[in-house]
């Protein structure tokens, strides 16, 4: 409870702040001869102006904490490769993403620390992803959404189009409309395709689905349009055959050898004419 003598010595105060003028003064001489004439102890100065002093130290930390904590809401974390570059990387929580070429990946490195599993992406990227039941790890396009628990797959974005290859376990796989879904298993494959609207499984041979990450290409008695099809996306280039004669198929298997060298064991082999357009 504040006597008589505190609250007139407050009234004091009041009235010196209320005519106050910066330099007309010699503040700490005015506070002493007032603190004199008036008997006030030394002690209670100091005892209310170090409990101001803390009060000010506690405002301005918990200010920089709500600061911090309220503005700490995002990390966006953006990985890209350039032509011809291949990148493995590692996600918060030990997930492997190996990135082709011209490919990005993107997420929130905040709130996936925090169990929010999801990255975006384009390009094409084989994920390698760490099992996680209470967490869920999904994978977003601009038209679609691959859902995992743990599993490995690959993604590939080619404009409107986007390819799903699953090499290990199930994953569901959906347009960004939630309209359709697809549920697949290792071995299989699916396209979407935005100008028709429309996403189907493809029980296509996906034997050379991830030849850009092993470099080797097999060919166990596949159709020559098919091999002419691989070799054109592997070696980024457009094949064609020059001597059309007949339904070839060939057997054999090619590991990181250059296009000049397949295309000449090829022709020889099948007795065709295949040259880059």
């Amino acid at each position: 409870m504040i006597n008589k003598h505190e609250d007139k010595f407050e009234q004091r105060i009041r009235f010196v702040a209320k005519y106050y003028r910066k330099g007309a003064i010699d503040a700490d001489k005015a506070w002493t001869k007032f603190a004199e004439r008036e008997k006030v102890k030394q002690k209670y100065f100091l005892f209310r102006y170090r409990h101001a002093v803390a009060a000010v130290i506690l405002l301005c930390l918990t200010m920089t904490t709500w600061y911090f904590m309220t503005n700490e809401k995002e990390e966006w974390l953006v990985l890209t490769t350039a032509s011809g570059q291949v990148k493995n990387v590692f996600l918060p929580d030990s997930s492997m993403a190996l990135m082709a070429e011209n490919s990005t990946i993107k997420y929130d490195l905040i709130a996936f620390k925090k169990g929010s599993r999801e990255v975006e992406m384009k390009g094409k990227i084989f994920f390698q992803v760490k099992r996680m039941e209470s967490s869920p790890f999904s994978v977003s396009t601009v038209n679609t959404v691959v859902t995992v628990l743990g599993t490995s797959f690959q993604l590939d974005e080619k404009g409107d189009r986007t390819e799903l290859y699953v090499n290990t376990g199930k994953v569901a796989f959906a347009d960004k409309d939630g309209k359709e879904e697809l549920i697949l298993t290792a071995g299989m494959s699916a396209v979407y395709k935005k100008d028709e609207a429309s996403m189907i499984s493809e029980p296509k041979d996906n034997t050379n689905a991830l030849s850009w990450k092993t470099k080797e290409l097999h060919f166990n008695n596949t159709p020559l349009k098919d091999v002419i099809g691989d070799l054109s996306e592997y070696y980024h280039v457009k094949i064609i055959n020059r001597l059309e004669n007949g339904n070839k198929h060939l057997t054999a298997s090619f590991n990181n050898l250059p296009l000049d060298e397949v295309l000449l064991i090829i022709n020889q082999t099948l007795d065709v004419h295949l040259v880059v357009e």
